[in-house]
């Protein structure tokens, strides 16, 4: 692991994360992106206290615990969408779970800042409507206030009155996986909303080279694959956490250097 903190001092960014069942793996996931960014606060949205002490503030926001094959997508969907936006003040928040957070601080750049959503690139979506994952994913402050301006909505009822998404978007694939009322929220703004974020809020998604710097989760050609800022879900969860450190760290303690062409 690399413990060099990256990051500018003149901006202020904070870290969320909601779990109700893998604690001790949320916990590793929130502490890893501290070794990696430097926070000013944690956001623990969970049915227990978050048990450490890791140097900066920690906002504790009780929530029931997920039924996860009845309700997760909904109350995930409406935490992401319609809490954080409410209760974030910092300028940058960086959403984490137990199989999506930051590993490598030597990838960090500042350019980072430019956008208001940077997420992995999600390749199985069509090129022209791909969505950005929202697991490890970093938001502006300027993105909460465009959603709450907007009354952004997550259910597929509310959203089909918003937009003939049923035209315009392959339902099967965006619909909750386990009980069908939802949409997956990263996908809801990177491609529901994202045409009327950018164009009348002025918001920036970022681009996938960008992206891919930023988090890989499934676009392994890219040459910021196993070297990326972060990374999201369950298929390189294990090379991060077994192969990725020893690419860093010698016998001796000391960090290598990273290459990246």
């Amino acid at each position: 692991m690399v413990h060099t903190k990256a990051g500018r001092n003149d901006v202020t960014i904070s870290i969320s994360c909601i779990s109700t069942i893998l604690h001790k793996e949320s916990i590793h996931a929130v502490e890893s992106t501290l070794n990696c960014i430097k926070a000013s606060k944690i956001y623990w949205f969970s049915d227990i206290d978050f048990p450490k002490d890791v140097g900066c503030e920690v906002v504790n926001i009780r929530i029931p615990p997920f039924d996860r094959t009845k309700s997760f997508n909904d109350a995930y969907s409406y935490l992401t969408l319609k809490v954080m936006p409410e209760v974030v003040d910092t300028d940058y928040n960086l959403i984490v779970q137990h199989d999506g957070y930051a590993v490598n601080s030597e990838a960090w750049t500042d350019c980072f800042l430019n956008y208001d959503y940077i997420g992995a690139v999600i390749v199985w979506f069509p090129k022209k409507k791909r969505a950005s994952n929202g697991g490890f994913c970093l938001r502006s402050r300027k993105l909460y206030n465009a959603m709450k301006s907007i009354g952004i909505q997550y259910t597929l009822e509310d959203l089909i009155k918003y937009k003939n998404i049923e035209k315009s978007y392959d339902v099967d694939i965006l619909r909750d996986r386990f009980v069908g009322k939802s949409m997956a929220e990263d996908a809801i703004i990177t491609q529901v909303y994202r045409q009327q974020l950018e164009k009348d809020y002025k918001i920036k998604f970022a681009p996938e080279k960008i992206a891919n710097r930023f988090s890989i989760e499934s676009n392994f050609s890219s040459c910021w694959a196993m070297k990326s800022f972060g990374f999201h879900g369950p298929i390189l969860y294990n090379y991060y956490n077994s192969v990725f450190p020893l690419l860093f760290t010698k016998k001796a303690g000391k960090p290598t250097t990273l290459v990246v062409r």
